[in-house]
């Protein structure tokens, strides 16, 4: 069974989209920016369904376009890990639990296609990038609302992980400056800090402010002011909080 979606054009209203099976069987009806559940999927396309009402309304709430005027992306995944993914948003909705991955995809492939813009502008100049810059302030409204809501430690590490090769700076700030040995911490331990699954020690978010101010990152544009910046780097470098000067230029806050 596949999944087939059409586009209902409507005279006095918007348009609505109908996800069924390629028989004919309704699953899910999108109508006025809401998602309604007509019919249970199977099992086996739960993910599938799901994910196409995401990224539907994920297009409709920050890009304001019509579901007619969405371009067809295709996704293509291999087929044990979809199972994998299939079978953790299966078990997800029997507990209510809502999956939505695509705005998380969406941002990260607005960073990755920035950073590689800002690349080519580097290497010529002349090379026009603007066309992707005009969506800078809309994902940066976006990474906004998801970071407001997270605890400053958080909030630190959320950004940490937008810098390029952060993980090999990190290792040698920490073994530099705070005595740590090489992979004290896992990647995967500060994914778990950015999203509030755990608190990160202090070292770690000193740590993830002087990569980030290495790389050229204003840190007070994480939304923090600058007393509660300072307060969480000098929890771990009692000894260099004395000389006003260095710690202003470590955490670049005299910029």
């Amino acid at each position: 069974m596949n999944i087939k979606v059409s586009i209902k054009k409507r005279l006095k209203h918007d348009p609505k989209v109908e996800i069924s099976s390629d028989k004919g069987k309704l699953f899910t009806v999108i109508d006025d920016h809401t998602a309604r559940a007509v019919n249970r999927p199977p099992n086996s396309k739960r993910f599938a369904v799901d994910m196409i009402t995401d990224q539907i309304l994920t297009n409709d709430e920050m890009f304001k376009c019509e579901y007619a005027s969405l371009e067809k992306f295709p996704l293509y995944l291999a087929p044990g890990f979809a199972e994998a993914v299939n079978d953790i948003a299966v078990k997800a909705a029997k507990k209510g639990l809502e999956f939505k991955p695509f705005s998380k995809m969406l941002r990260a492939l607005y960073r990755d296609t920035e950073r590689l813009a800002l690349y080519l502008k580097r290497l010529d100049k002349e090379t026009d990038i603007d066309q992707i810059l005009q969506y800078k302030e809309l994902f940066k409204v976006e990474d906004d609302k998801k970071k407001s809501a997270l605890k400053p430690e958080a909030r630190i590490c959320a950004e940490l992980l937008g810098v390029k090769d952060f993980y090999k700076q990190f290792n040698e700030i920490a073994a530099k400056h705070y005595g740590k040995v090489k992979h004290s911490v896992l990647r995967k331990s500060i994914e778990g800090y950015a999203a509030g699954h755990h608190e990160p020690s202090n070292w770690v978010c000193a740590v993830a402010l002087e990569v980030m101010s290495k790389s050229g990152i204003n840190v007070l544009d994480l939304g923090l002011d600058n007393e509660t910046i300072m307060a969480i780097w000098s929890k771990s470098n009692p000894d260099r909080q004395d000389n006003a000067s260095e710690v202003l230029g470590v955490l670049n806050l005299n910029t």
